[in-house]
């Protein structure tokens, strides 16, 4: 439903900041949140598949990760840009775009008192502390998804 939800996504209009009202008035705020989490979710089982975190289940694991890359992975990096676009849009300070894709790549929850912490104090709180073989991935996807939100915006491109 959510890669749906990209796919119908009329990107000249999506990129137009004069609309921004009427985004906020048909998409509230839950939504893109929530489609964000969910493909950022999908990308992250990919990486971890990849880095071999799943070697138990088999190659069944890799056939897997052979075809959502084959089939899925664009349109969930089409949802996580239209997400962000949307996010802006909102401009709501507890679903800021980066806090919400750094977020979902750590898999954190946000709490109340977090909210006010800036993603830059939380990467450097992260990069201090011990930093595991989980978190250098995390790290990794987290400034991959940044770069092909804002790099790769094919869809956009393609609109143009």
């Amino acid at each position: 439903l959510l890669r749906l939800f990209s796919s119908c996504m009329n990107w000249d209009l999506l990129q137009d900041a004069s609309l921004a009202d009427e985004w906020r008035e048909i998409i509230p705020l839950d939504v893109p949140v929530n489609a964000l989490c969910h493909a950022v979710r999908a990308l992250r089982f990919e990486a971890e598949i990849q880095t071999g975190w799943w070697v138990r289940n088999g190659q069944s694991m890799h056939q897997q990760q052979a075809e959502y890359r084959r089939k899925l992975r664009q349109w969930d990096l089409m949802t996580v840009q239209a997400c962000m676009l949307l996010l802006n849009f909102h401009e709501a300070k507890e679903a800021e775009p980066l806090f919400c894709l750094w977020s979902a790549a750590f898999d954190e929850t946000a709490p109340k008192e977090t909210l006010q912490v800036p993603v830059l104090e939380r990467w450097r709180r992260l990069w201090s502390d011990e930093l595991t073989v989980q978190i250098q991935l995390r790290f990794r996807l987290f400034w991959t998804l940044l770069a092909q939100a804002v790099n790769e915006m094919l869809p956009i491109e393609v609109s143009l």
